[in-house]
Parts: structure tokens; sequence; C-alpha cells
């Protein structure tokens, strides 16, 4: 946990030295999409019955997520923009080896992201016209993700850190309205599923597409 809260404060910290040096803008945003995950690997110990122990790999059905950011953009300087964010996203679990079985994952997160607009920032943020309506970034973050597994009718909690790096691009609607489609893949640490014989440890790695509205304040 300490080591969760450390990296969500190095990146608060970097922008908050970065933000005495320039004008601060303030947004809040709201983004969806798809969730799909790329590789899902399971350590099961004398879990479920009868017990089985031994390693595989997990098939999930792309899922859904679902975000609420706010943010603070700085602008005279270096053009980033520091933003703190929660979301959701859900897959249901198909099968274990091939072998079908049913289950679900669940999980909620808060993630420090620092963004990287590639122009200055004052020059989006400022009143029309607009020199280049369309403006790409890229980001990288880290923070908590609060994570529920259930499988074949065995549920479970887990506390887990979770990063997540990615790229985009906003493209301007209105003086104060952008429309975001972004990239992310994240990594999240190992999730554990026990119950009264063992465990099960599921390591997961994802990719989300998502689609959004920045609304600048």
């Amino acid at each position: 946990m300490k080591q969760k809260i450390r990296t969500m404060g190095l990146i608060i910290s970097t922008g908050c030295i970065v933000a005495a040096h320039g004008a601060v803008h303030p947004y809040t945003a709201l983004r969806g999409g798809l969730s799909i995950v790329n590789t899902v690997d399971v350590d099961v110990s004398d879990y479920g019955t009868p017990p089985m122990t031994g390693r595989g790999e997990l098939d999930l059905s792309t899922g859904g997520n679902i975000e609420g950011a706010f943010g603070v953009g700085i602008s005279g300087g270096i053009p980033i923009r520091l933003e703190l964010a929660g979301g959701y996203q859900r897959n249901n679990i198909t099968a274990l080896e091939d072998v079908r079985v049913d289950g679900k994952i669940e999980v909620g997160s808060i993630i420090a992201n620092l963004y990287f607009d590639i122009v200055d920032f004052e020059a989006a943020y400022d009143p029309g016209p607009y020199d280049s309506p369309v403006i790409p970034y890229f980001f990288l973050g880290g923070g908590v993700a609060f994570a529920d597994g259930e499988l074949e009718g065995d549920s479970s909690s887990d506390e887990i850190g979770i990063f997540n790096i990615g790229v985009g691009v906003g493209l301007n609607l209105t003086e104060r309205l952008w429309a975001d489609l972004q990239y992310k893949y994240l990594v999240a640490e190992d999730m554990e599923i026990s119950d009264s014989t063992g465990k099960a440890e599921i390591q997961m790695e994802a990719s989300q597409i998502q689609f959004g509205i920045r609304y600048m304040f």
C-alpha cells in the first residue's frame, strides 16, 4: 500500500512543481469504452472443489469501462496536464485452459496520471480561432485498484497496485469543450482469490479504448 501511495504522490508532486511555473486551467472529463484483456495468468494452489494446483491461463470476454476525472492543465512552459481519475471495468471469465468456467473480474481504480500535450497548452485553452483543433497527447500514471473476483461461485476482494500508459487525441468542439479518443494499456499486481482450501493468484494485463468529453472551466 505504501508503494502505491508513493507512486501517486510522485506524479502529483511532479505536476505541482511544474504548476508553480505556469498558469493553471482546471477541467473535468468523462470517458468510457471497451476493456480488452490481453493476458490473464493464474497460479492455483489447492483451490476449489476438488482442489486444483498448477498454472494456467484464463479466458475473459471483452468488457466495458467508465471513468470520471478532474484535472488541471499547466500552460507556460512544459505543456502538461495533471489528472486524478476514478474508473470501473468488468470482464466475464469464460474458460480456464480451454475448460469452460464461470466467473467475473470487476476492478475499481483511482489513478493519478501525468499527460503531455503535443502543443503549448495555453494555445489550446485560450478562445479560438484555433491553429490546431486536433491535439495528440500521451500519458502515464499509477495508483490503486480495488478488485473483486468470482470463480465458480467463490468470490474474493483484493487491493492491488495498478499502472497505465497510453496515447490519445483531443478534438476541439467549442471554446471549452473537447472530445477525446484514447488507448490505454494497464498492468496490475497479482490479484488473489481464496477459499477455505487454498488460493488462486491472477495476474492481468488489459487494454482500454475510450471515448469521452472534456470540459475546460
